[in-house]
């Protein structure tokens, strides 16, 4: 009979809790003190794309891009 007392009690515990947390959330939002969790989308990247890899017109070398010179034959690049 005791085990079911305590039981009890903890139970109306909790849901007091969990009422006086729903309470205050309702009242923060009437007041426009809205919280705002960000989310993160995993399927998504923030870093820019790799820049293009292009080639020495004279030479045929790879080139990173950006370069202005080619790094094996010394031609100008665009």
């Amino acid at each position: 009979m005791w085990q079911f007392i305590i039981a009890f009690i903890v139970v109306f515990a909790i849901g007091l809790f969990i009422r006086s947390l729903i309470r205050k959330s309702r009242k923060s939002a009437q007041n426009g003190n809205i919280t705002v969790t960000p989310q993160i989308n995993i399927g998504q990247s923030n870093t820019a794309p790799p820049a293009q890899a292009s080639f020495c017109s004279n030479c045929g070398t790879k080139m990173e891009g950006g370069a202005v010179f080619c790094g094996n034959c010394g031609t100008k690049v665009g």
